[in-house]
């Protein structure tokens, strides 16, 4: 779906990375003008080797005068079995080093954190043990928040472009950024495992080039698509672009709704894109579905789910009202499945709920129409109420609490829902990007030894009938509950402990005043880099 999204920054596009292959012989200790930086980096570096953190080394993904260093990684960059954590380090004109990483905290008490707090940033300006020690010392208390044997995951997501390829005008995907982008924003946030894809298709080329990069940097690829069910709401004939390029004259374009599929093996991935994904006779916009009746796509789906080669998700189930029925709820919303058709479909045909999606407008509700419209609503306004979500029907309220519903009824598991179009990637400053503040963990309770898991391993535990004790969302986004923004793990707290936390906060916030000027200062200085 259509993403709201911070603005990404300008002015920080693929040239700024591709400078890095004139340096690619050099070591950046060589390469740095000033002694003073080469003295610290060389200090920190043999600090941070010697507990375990490996190099970045395809310098496509890294900036000029920039290292990167991921405990997830072993001295000769390959694997080493230990989850990510990842720490970028930057050499200043002014013989400095910048030391920028993310708290990885997916406790229920990291839900308090300020933003310099998720996003840390040190300059170094000396090469003292107290000083480099100090750092290293703070790396290893945060990279301690998350425990080598938690992964991190990201389920939904879309990309714009891949080697210059604008995968828009290729009818293939609707996101915003390049590939070195996104990896870059998964990189800063510690993610183990990506399993986005995009909307309707598999491009094995495209994933070959992805599944590349992201094992370079220690990030497993889980092959995923998008999958719009081909439901019409309407049957009426509009003009769309046929595949010869000319207006033809079809039947209405399907709206939905649209499920996240994982695959356990490229086999059979590539025999469903076969099968499904392919049969289509016009070049539909990405979001569109394949030209296959929906009862036809959702009996491959269970026999490939039966078989274990497959795990599907429930996106966005209450999405943007502003856009097409693509969430299940707003099939039910529109009037055209009724409410027990819906709790049907999820406890037959699916395996996790999408619990909350950062793309949707946090003010908006869903609404219900049709001649169970009455009863829908009553049903929905009991659910949030059940789950501590408040009585009004904000659409991640209603996405929170048919999760926690599922999970009870029928033992689904359930995700962050990140379905990020526009990744911000890391600039050496506290603003936090979309994955910041939403944790999909992973804690497997066996894990092959001096490695992640592997795609098959992965879906095996995702399909599991206990997945959901193994994978749990930690979501530290706002949500609107009673006309008010509220963080959702903070929801047990009354009025009275806000407000004493919040003075409790004034000075604190005060101090940081300058701080925040500096940021905005080093961000326009990226910008221009």
């Amino acid at each position: 779906m259509l993403m709201k999204q911070p603005i990404p920054v300008k002015g920080s596009g693929q040239h700024a990375f591709d400078r890095a292959s004139a340096f690619r012989e050099l070591r950046i200790e060589d390469r740095l003008g000033a002694k003073s930086a080469q003295i610290m980096l060389r200090k920190l570096t043999e600090r941070l080797e010697g507990e375990g953190f490996g190099r970045v080394r395809n310098h496509s993904l890294l900036k000029p005068d920039e290292v990167v260093f991921n405990r997830g990684l072993d001295g000769k960059g390959n694997e080493s079995g230990k989850s990510n954590f990842f720490v970028f380090v930057r050499a200043n004109k002014d013989g400095t080093l910048e030391v920028h990483y993310s708290n990885p905290d997916y406790s229920a008490s990291a839900a308090t954190l300020d933003s310099d707090r998720v996003n840390v940033v040190r300059r170094i300006s000396d090469a003292g043990e107290r000083t480099i020690g100090g750092t290293v010392d703070e790396i290893l208390a945060a990279a301690a928040k998350k425990p080598e044997g938690a992964y991190f995951s990201v389920m939904h997501g879309h990309w714009g472009s891949v080697d210059g390829k604008d995968l828009f005008k290729m009818h293939i995907d609707d996101g915003e950024s390049p590939a070195w982008a996104v990896i870059r924003q998964m990189m800063l946030y510690n993610i183990d495992y990506d399993a986005t894809g995009h909307h309707n298709h598999i491009d094995f080329d495209l994933l070959d080039r992805i599944t590349g990069l992201e094992k370079s940097v220690g990030i497993v690829k889980i092959i995923s698509c998008e999958l719009t069910l081909p439901y019409r709401r309407v049957d009426k004939e509009v003009e769309v672009e046929g595949a010869d390029g000319q207006m033809v004259k079809r039947m209405a374009k399907p709206n939905g709704p649209h499920l996240n599929l994982w695959f356990a093996t490229r086999e059979a991935a590539e025999g469903y894109n076969q099968a499904v994904l392919m049969n289509r006779e016009d070049l539909y916009l990405p979001a569109f579905a394949p030209n296959m009746h929906p009862e036809g796509i959702i009996a491959a789906n269970d026999e490939l789910v039966r078989r274990g080669e497959l795990v599907v998700g429930i996106a966005h189930p209450a999405c943007d009202m502003n856009l097409p029925a693509v969430g299940l709820l707003n099939r039910v919303g529109a009037g055209d499945w009724s409410l027990q058709k819906a709790l049907m479909f999820v406890k037959k045909h699916a395996n996790a709920i999408g619990a909350y999606n950062l793309t949707l407008p946090d003010s908006q509700k869903i609404k219900f129409e049709g001649p169970d419209a009455r009863e829908n609503r009553k049903y929905f306004r009991e659910l949030v109420k059940k789950w501590g979500l408040g009585r009004k029907l904000y659409l991640n309220s209603v996405n929170l609490a048919f999760w926690h519903e599922m999970q009870e009824q029928y033992g689904k598991w359930g995700y962050a829902d990140h379905d990020i179009h526009n990744y911000v990637p890391p600039g050496y400053n506290v603003y936090v990007r979309g994955l910041g503040r939403m944790f999909n963990v992973v804690t497997p309770v066996v894990k092959p030894v001096g490695r992640k898991m592997n795609p098959k391993e992965m879906a095996g535990l995702m399909g599991g009938e206990e997945a959901g004790r193994w994978i749990k969302p930690s979501i530290f986004y706002e949500i609107m509950m009673d006309g008010n923004n509220i963080v959702w793990q903070r929801r047990n707290e009354t009025t009275w402990d806000r407000i004493k936390a919040w003075i409790a906060k004034m000075g604190e916030r005060a101090k940081k005043i300058p701080v925040l000027w500096h940021d905005l200062w080093q961000r326009g200085i990226d910008i221009l880099r």
